[in-house]
């Protein structure tokens, strides 16, 4: 995989170059979407789709354009809605190209964004609905099960977790039938959600713990990144205190890595060191959290959320309302390097 990074990158130097090919370029970005997610270069790819979307021109195919802009929007924990003009912007563009002919499964594809990317779950499912009623008479895909994985999130949304779980099922069966490994690594820790979500915390404790192993074992730092959140704040939430501990700080480090969801790695420290009364750290580290969410329109995943819950009534249990304020707002001021430093040495 690591000769198929350099291949790729020194390909895609050359096309975007004063010598070089942009057109090529556009098509080399737009197709190596999968590509550097599998190899955990999310932050690079979405360098390369900007510098592509820059190239887009009156002579590019709208499908083209259409390929670069879902690269800009996949977000795989549904957290970042700066995404979703990208992902609005694809669907016109995709619609325009094949009017869901040749291009259906590819227009589908806007079918298994996780629901916050959209403005709403009534959107969401309409669009998921919509896919999923294009992807099933084309038989068992990759890009079903994803579209199945979206359904799952979408029930827990709203509450019905039993349909969220058997959707989740029905998307593992399907990535373990088709052999996609990758896949079914993130499918593995979504099936963790939901059962967290339908109250079955010991099992949820056990798909997150098999997806940690399946995905190091594949290399998939993607999937190992929202497998290790979970299992932290499952086992946090399971009074398993310094094992959750252990698998915040790989989530943190992972976070980094990929540049996803730093504010929600921050939380599920933040409640550990509030477990064990460190009040003004906690909440110079939670006013970080907040302030970097704000900045970059990010939103906590559906399992942050009892954390975060946690975190704040601990707060409010152990000081004045200005107090808590204050600290937050010293918090704001920090930056990346110091709330991550803070972080790790606790």
């Amino acid at each position: 995989m690591n000769r198929t990074w350099t291949v790729l990158r020194t390909a895609l130097g050359w096309a975007f170059s004063p010598e070089g090919d942009p057109a090529r370029g556009l098509q080399l970005v737009g197709y190596s979407d999968w590509l550097w997610r599998e190899l955990g270069m999310v932050r690079e790819q979405r360098r390369w789709c900007e510098l592509a979307l820059t190239c887009v021109d009156g002579a590019t195919p709208p499908s083209v354009e259409a390929r670069i802009r879902l690269g800009l929007g996949w977000d795989f924990y549904g957290g970042d809605t700066g995404r979703l003009p990208h992902n609005l912007r694809a669907i016109e563009l995709l619609r325009q190209a094949a009017r869901l002919s040749c291009w259906g499964r590819r227009w589908c594809r806007l079918g298994y964004r996780p629901p916050a990317i959209y403005s709403d779950v009534t959107e969401a499912k309409l669009y998921n609905g919509e896919a999923l009623s294009v992807l099933r008479p084309s038989g068992r895909t990759k890009v079903l099960a994803n579209a199945l994985m979206v359904a799952s999130a979408i029930r827990r949304y709203v509450g019905d977790s039993q349909a969220a779980l058997a959707f989740a099922r029905q998307a593992l069966a399907l990535s373990k039938a088709l052999g996609d490994v990758r896949r079914h690594d993130f499918y593995e820790a979504h099936l963790s959600i939901s059962a967290f979500a339908a109250g079955e915390l010991a099992a949820a404790i056990d798909r997150a713990r098999r997806a940690v192993e399946a995905s190091r074992l594949h290399g998939n730092l993607t999937a190992e990144f929202m497998a290790q959140r979970c299992l932290a704040a499952f086992l946090i939430l399971d009074d398993q205190v310094k094992q959750g501990h252990a698998a915040a700080l790989q989530a943190l480090e992972l976070s980094r890595q990929l540049w996803v969801n730093l504010p929600g790695s921050i939380d599920l420290i933040a409640l550990v060191l509030a477990m064990h009364g460190e009040t003004d750290t906690v909440t110079r580290l939670t006013g970080f959290a907040d302030g970097y969410a704000d900045r970059h329109q990010l939103r906590r995943g559906h399992i942050i959320t009892p954390i975060r819950s946690r975190l704040v009534g601990r707060l409010h249990a152990a000081m004045s309302p200005h107090e808590c304020q204050a600290a937050m707002t010293a918090g704001a001021t920090w930056s990346e390097q110091e709330a991550v430093a803070v972080a790790q040495a606790a």
